[in-house]
């Protein structure tokens, strides 16, 4: 499936620093050879081949809303890390783009690739929770981000195995469309990077000149992870815990104590 960031940090230095965390990577493919051009006449630009460890090493340090919950970098990095699946082994990058556009402001100049910001309106921004909503959707991309990297043969094979699920009946393409009905023998798994022009409502227009101020130029940064099928892979299971912190350091050996447990 694939998962994103419909929830961005308000602090302008998480977006700094997961705008330098792209340059880099754009940096070490280019110097290794790799190609970095629009997939076609129309589309976006993309890094294929862009080795795993490259993937583990952008988003074990992307600064993300802890809200984007289902974005979890940690857990994301520790499954890749471990996973042994040869089908994990290189990703696409593609980097979303908004309507073309002659105003600089509104553009991203990366290391020579200029296109236009992806523009999200009706945003909404909580300084108390550190966090910008997306849209009033709530969400970060859209149901044809996911074509990035694909032929037009895959693109028709995925829209017609989805047309054939029964359980999609009246339903529109997901975004999950091209990794759920594609398998990896079709398409590599994608990372997404959304170079975002947000714009908030009415209301809220003094919070985002603050915000634009403080990011002095850069975009705000999203991400999107997409993985396709594999039903060869072997199963695998993980079980998250979070661990209550608000406990009384004082009564530590007594509770440690009394669970059987040795420090």
């Amino acid at each position: 499936g694939v998962i994103e960031t419909p929830y961005l940090p308000l602090d302008a230095e998480s977006h700094k620093s997961n705008y330098k965390l792209v340059q880099a990577l754009v940096d070490n493919m280019i110097a290794n050879g790799t190609r970095f051009e629009r997939q076609n006449e129309k589309g976006h630009y993309i890094l294929e081949n862009v080795p795993k460890q490259e993937i583990i090493n952008l988003i074990r340090k992307a600064q993300v809303s802890k809200y984007s919950s289902s974005f979890d970098c940690k857990q994301i990095a520790a499954f890749l890390e471990t996973c042994n699946d040869e089908s994990l082994d290189v990703f696409d990058v593609a980097f979303m783009e908004g309507t073309k556009t002659e105003d600089e402001s509104k553009t991203v100049d990366l290391r020579g690739r200029r296109f236009a910001m992806l523009t999200r309106s009706h945003c909404t921004f909580t300084s108390e929770e550190n966090r910008i909503s997306i849209g009033a959707r709530g969400k970060l991309g859209g149901t044809s981000d996911g074509e990035a990297g694909l032929s037009k043969e895959k693109i028709e094979k995925a829209k017609k195995l989805f047309q054939e699920d029964s359980s999609n009946e009246g339903k529109g393409v997901a975004s999950d469309t091209w990794f759920k009905y594609l398998t990896y023998k079709d398409r590599k798994p994608l990372l997404l990077v959304y170079c975002i022009d947000v714009i908030a409502y009415d209301n809220q227009q003094k919070q985002q000149e603050e915000f634009k101020a403080k990011l002095n130029g850069m975009p705000a940064v999203g991400f999107g992870l997409g993985i396709p099928r594999n039903d060869e892979a072997p199963q695998s299971g993980m079980t998250k815990y979070k661990a209550n912190k608000v406990y009384n350091w004082f009564e530590r050996d007594e509770i440690m104590a009394e669970s059987g447990e040795e420090e």
